[in-house]
């Protein structure tokens, strides 16, 4: 039987009518305490997906791209520690250290776009779908807070650096900026991804479409193309 945390049983007793009845704001407490103990974080399903992934052996040759929705210290070190490597997008709000100081990275990108736009090379990547697309970007290996020095890719769609830019970070700092974007574009969108993934089952079974295995609302890619296995 699960114990009830000290919050909850306080709470359940003072509850309790005063003609011993059981009042219906008990059994909504109890209901909130099984939707608890069944809920997950993403992030905690996503660390399960790859543990369970690098267990039963699944694409032994691939790395991982996925969202800062699921970017923890823990899921990446997970990667890191079976020799593999990943790359996330990070929100503008992350701080990195520039040089010396912390600063936000979109700060440091709306510096580089006004006193510094030479420092955007045109690359060309080849997508997932074969097409092949034009960006600028700009990289660094820089530090972070707790997760230490990664490579940081900052990316524009347009030559005018107009549009609003992209922030990746790799732990691969030998990877040059187009491979990172490559491997950045395996992985699933959010309109496409589905939950055709069961904790319970084995990943096995679950639903695949091309290189690439569905995982829930996780968008979380192993990337198995032979493009990435550079």
């Amino acid at each position: 039987m699960t114990r009830l945390s000290p919050k909850i049983s306080r709470i359940l007793p003072g509850s309790l009518c005063p003609d011993g009845g059981r009042p219906r704001r008990v059994l909504e407490l109890f209901h909130h305490l099984l939707h608890c103990l069944g809920y997950k974080k993403r992030t905690e399903i996503a660390l399960e997906v790859v543990q369970q992934l690098e267990r039963e052996g699944h694409f032994p040759q691939a790395h991982y791209a996925f969202d800062n929705g699921v970017l923890t210290l823990e899921l990446t070190r997970g990667i890191e520690r079976v020799g593999k490597h990943w790359v996330s997008e990070v929100e503008c709000s992350r701080h990195i250290q520039w040089p010396g100081q912390w600063r936000r990275v979109d700060a440091v990108a709306a510096e580089l776009r006004r006193d510094h736009p030479e420092s955007f090379r045109p690359i060309t990547v080849r997508c997932r779908n074969g097409d092949t697309k034009q960006f600028w970007a700009f990289t660094k290996v820089v530090r972070l807070k707790r997760y230490g020095r990664k490579r940081l890719v900052i990316v524009h769609e347009y030559a005018d650096l107009s549009d609003a830019p992209r922030f990746l970070l790799t732990d691969a700092l030998h990877w040059e900026s187009g491979r990172v974007l490559e491997t950045w574009s395996y992985r699933w969108t959010s309109e496409i991804c589905q939950s055709d993934y069961d904790s319970r089952a084995p990943l096995s079974q679950a639903a695949a479409c091309g290189n690439y295995l569905r995982v829930g609302f996780v968008k979380i890619s192993p990337l198995v193309s032979t493009a990435t296995r550079r």
